[in-house]
């Protein structure tokens, strides 16, 4: 397996079972106007441990870049929240229930795509 960064491979060996990025369409939170939202939504979800998921964990900017032609939409609409995201982002990242070991099986990442060129990252720890 390719690994990402420095030629080191990631994951358990095992294959992957990620879902995918999905835009979420946040449109119901338009206040009217000329203001805009000031973010868009992407979600996804990763098998703990396997290739994706470390690989997304030790360097999410690249594994996002790496997967710009990858986004998906629930309703079909066209997805552009990573429209414009290159390696000049900066990524800030916040972890939820990091008191549990990596050992559960999934691990949920909500990604907000703010144009003043940050990702705004959260990484679920499931509990299961």
């Amino acid at each position: 397996m390719a690994g990402f960064g420095e030629g080191k491979d990631y994951g358990d060996g095992q294959p992957n079972n990620t879902t995918g990025f999905t835009q979420i369409n946040i449109d119901h939170l338009h206040p009217g106007g000329t203001s805009t939202i000031p973010f868009k939504l992407v979600t996804n979800r990763f098998e703990s441990s396997s290739p994706d998921s470390e690989a997304f964990i030790h360097d999410p900017l690249k594994f996002i870049t790496d997967r710009l032609g990858e986004l998906k939409t629930l309703d079909g609409s066209r997805p552009n929240a990573f429209e414009g995201v290159d390696n000049s982002w900066h990524v800030v990242t916040n972890v939820q229930n990091h008191h549990r070991t990596l050992s559960i099986k999934n691990v949920y990442a909500v990604v907000q795509v703010i144009p003043n060129g940050t990702l705004a990252i959260t990484v679920i720890k499931g509990t299961d």
